[in-house]
């Protein structure tokens, strides 16, 4: 397929179906939730042993129970792509938990990289899925230029 080279990408073929796991692993992202939910629990902790309003606890233990979910799927969660004649198939999955995004392939209106947002006062870049009257779908910000290029173009190939 041509993948380029340390591609933190796995693609597979078969039949009619293309299957795209993302493997990429963000340390940033994962330390930053993992010192999330340490922050959490602590207040959380706080406001038990301080006698806190109730409508404080709800929402700060919401945060509490949802921060490690995020640490987690970070640190060992699974995103992929699978595409065949009729759909494609976006799935985000943490212990046999899915997450997805369904939509058809002759929909698809647009491949396009977009803008997801700064850091460091620099654009960070990723790719944008738009369809013919369904939502879009915007995913790949954790990708290096090279394949989110390769990721583009083979899409393109498909369309």
């Amino acid at each position: 397929m041509g993948l380029p080279e340390n591609s933190k990408l796995l693609v597979t073929k078969e039949g009619d179906q293309l299957t795209v796991e993302l493997t990429h692993r963000s340390f940033k992202n994962t330390l930053f939730w993992f010192f999330m939910t340490g922050l959490w629990g602590f207040t959380f902790w706080g406001f038990i042993t301080n006698d806190a309003p109730i409508v404080f606890l709800f929402p700060i233990g919401l945060m509490m129970l949802l921060s490690p979910i995020v640490f987690l799927f970070f640190l060992i969660g699974k995103r992929m792509i699978i595409i065949d004649q009729e759909y494609f198939t976006f799935i985000w999955s943490l212990f046999g938990f899915n997450r997805t995004k369904k939509r058809k392939w002759k929909n698809l209106k647009e491949i396009r990289k977009v803008s997801m947002y700064k850091s460091k006062r620099k654009w960070v870049y990723g790719i944008g899925l738009y369809f013919n009257g369904e939502k879009k779908i915007k995913f790949g910000s954790y990708l290096s230029d090279e394949d989110r290029n390769f990721l583009m173009r083979t899409l393109e190939k498909l369309k």
